[in-house]
């Protein structure tokens, strides 16, 4: 393995790479934890095949970071966020969601038979009020990214007829 004499090292300063192993030990993202030896490594004069070869990286990759890094410093390796999919509903609609939970029952927005709200009463007044249809696992996560999460009812019948039936069946 080749390595630069020792006068490359003249224009990183020991602070320099003081700053980039302290920030490869309080980061927790992996991506970022690569970049960062990715720099160090070149920075102690490594070739950049070899810094691939190591880290089990593409040259073109690693050549890429050490570019960010010359032309903007640390802050230049940072990955750009990855968007996702748009969101199915507008912010109005995700508000009358939340009013709607908080202030009405299901038996009061068209469900008579029901008594409290879960995801799947959700998914189908959204369909019904503004035509978009959910998967189960897509209401669940748009709901908690809503801050709403659904427990199990633990409340008694309090209907006496089918509370005697219930304990009839028990007692025999």
């Amino acid at each position: 393995m080749y390595r630069l004499p020792l006068f490359a090292l003249i224009y990183n300063t020991d602070d320099e790479i003081d700053l980039i192993r302290e920030k490869l030990h309080q980061d927790k993202s992996k991506r970022m934890r690569i970049r960062y030896l990715v720099i160090l490594s070149h920075l102690h004069g490594h070739q950049n095949i070899d810094i691939a070869i190591t880290l089990g990286l593409c040259p073109h990759t690693v050549g890429t970071y050490i570019r960010k890094y010359k032309r903007g410093g640390l802050e230049n390796l940072v990955p750009a966020p990855i968007p996702g999919a748009p969101r199915m509903l507008t912010k109005d609609q995700e508000r009358q969601i939340i009013e709607l939970l908080t202030t009405k029952t299901p038996k009061e927005a068209g469900f008579p038979h029901k008594k409290n709200w879960n995801s799947l009463l959700v998914m189908e007044w959204i369909k019904n009020n503004f035509g978009i249809k959910y998967s189960h696992s897509g209401m669940v996560y748009a709901l908690g990214r809503l801050s709403i999460k659904f427990s199990k009812s633990k409340s008694l019948c309090t209907d006496s007829g089918i509370f005697i039936k219930q304990s009839e069946k028990i007692a025999n």
